[in-house]
């Protein structure tokens, strides 16, 4: 009976102890956190009242706390120009160039003593971009430089002229054109158009007169002129190696030339790798509609490949003066006209007419369906 009064009378004694015991761990975690909160709130307070001490963060590489340090200053004081500037810098160290440029842009920083800093810092960066042949961000880094030091600018234009005229490298004059505008432009059309003169070919010529006319529009004229007059004897020459047996190589190699001075669309339009015939085009002196006519030398070809247009069905009926010459495919074995040969089977492939003497031959398209086609 009385073991059990002291058990019944026991319970809430270690139920007490047990609460006081929660009670107590929570009193020193409570402790502990205002500890820390204050430790953090005294560590910002101590090194962020004076700039000094996150100038020194940031000398000793300390990067995170310098930022931390900044922020918290900018934070106190919006208008402080040194911990904007310091900030910015940090952004900068990080690659961060966009944040960077707006700190360094934050009101009274233009007319601070950190302008030759900051100007500094682009400039560095211009001359490693630079180091890597990043030319366009060289100038992009150069250009910022020069808002806070205008000296920069022309003092990098001329040097970047130099090393081109040294290496023959455009984007040495890309970056010099980007700081010294319209008068360093003139400068370097008028250096290229004088190398232009002492190229001993014709591209070389005209290529150096392109570079020019791209700085100083002056001597735009002379290369359009230079440019039409080669391209036009590209194409020439790949239409005439176009139209021999076997010389596909080279007909594409002056294909390609000209389709550098004309461009795509006036080279396929003289030369297409496959003219289309429809019913509507037409080639031969009359101009009569779906009317094709091709005048073609012994041991010649037509110089490109011949369909009907895709995804329509077309008739060809074919003519000749004197049925000297044969239809070649890809695939498909020669139908040789010149020996009587005829079409037994539909031919859906691109197909070219070489001659085995002087002959011509015309293909009449329309949509007969009782017309055989191929």
């Amino acid at each position: 009976m009385n073991n059990h009064a002291y058990y019944i009378i026991k319970q809430p004694i270690n139920f007490r102890r047990r609460k006081d015991k929660m009670k107590k761990t929570a009193y020193i975690g409570m402790i502990v956190l205002a500890v820390i909160l204050y430790g953090t709130f005294v560590f910002a307070d101590g090194i962020c009242k004076d700039i000094g001490e996150a100038k020194k963060s940031l000398l000793h590489n300390e990067i995170n706390q310098a930022e931390y340090c900044a922020d918290y200053i900018i934070k106190v004081e919006p208008g402080n120009v040194e911990a904007n500037f310091l900030r910015g810098k940090i952004f900068f160290l990080k690659s961060d160039y966009g944040n960077a440029k707006r700190k360094f842009s934050a009101e009274g920083m233009r007319n601070s003593r950190f302008t030759k800093d900051i100007a500094d810092l682009y400039k560095k960066a211009g001359d490693t971009s630079l180091g890597q042949a990043k030319f366009t961000e060289a100038a992009n880094m150069y250009s910022e430089a020069a808002i806070y030091r205008p000296e920069i600018g022309q003092q990098v234009a001329n040097e970047m002229f130099e090393r081109g005229k040294a290496t023959g490298n455009d984007g040495y004059f890309a970056v010099a054109s980007r700081l010294g505008r319209e008068e360093m432009d003139k400068k370097i059309g008028a250096h290229l158009a004088g190398q232009a003169k002492t190229k001993k070919t014709e591209d070389e010529k005209t290529d150096a007169y392109g570079q020019a006319a791209h700085y100083d529009k002056q001597y735009g004229e002379i290369y359009l002129a230079g440019k039409e007059k080669l391209g036009r004897g590209y194409l020439e020459q790949a239409k005439q190696f176009a139209k021999k047996v076997g010389a596909d190589a080279q007909a594409a190699k002056f294909k390609t030339l000209a389709r550098k001075y004309l461009g795509d669309a006036a080279v396929d339009a003289v030369l297409p790798e496959v003219l289309v015939l429809t019913p509507e085009g037409c080639l031969n002196k009359n101009n009569e509609k779906g009317v094709y006519v091709f005048e073609i030398k012994k041991g010649e070809k037509t110089p490109y490949r011949i369909n009907g247009p895709h995804g329509q069905i077309v008739n060809f009926a074919y003519f000749s003066n004197n049925g000297k010459y044969e239809r070649r495919y890809k695939k498909h074995p020669p139908i040789k006209v010149w020996a009587g040969e005829k079409v037994t089977e539909r031919i859906d492939e691109d197909e070219e007419y070489v001659a085995v003497e002087d002959t011509i031959v015309g293909v009449k398209v329309s949509t007969d369906t009782d017309i055989a086609k191929k």
